[in-house]
């Protein structure tokens, strides 16, 4: 995960597992309870059954990546502005597809 503090980045694959289990990216935003923010008719915000400690490790990791990546930022500000996203909802939604390296 590029740009993500070391220890953040712990706390993920601490709270996450080995994250090969999931046999999609819909899996592992379930597992997380992020699973509804932003991408379906459902109201509400990220559920409140998975690790709370995990969620926050990635809304910590997702701000800090849109602070740094314009990429990212635009999306972010896309969403707030012109969709009239919550910024939690904002921040949850998958980010672009982007080739890792």
């Amino acid at each position: 995960m590029p740009d993500v503090a070391q220890i953040t980045a712990a706390a993920i694959l601490g709270r996450l597992g080995d994250p090969k289990r999931f046999n999609s990216l819909a899996g592992a935003r379930s597992f997380t309870g992020l699973d509804a923010s932003g991408l379906s008719s459902r109201h509400g915000g990220p559920t409140k059954r998975s690790d709370a400690v995990l969620r926050q490790a990635l809304f910590m990791a997702a701000g800090q990546a849109r602070r740094i990546d314009p990429v990212l930022a635009a999306k972010y500000h896309r969403l707030m502005v012109t969709a009239g996203k919550h910024h939690t909802s904002a921040l949850c939604i998958s980010p672009p597809r982007c080739s890792t390296g």
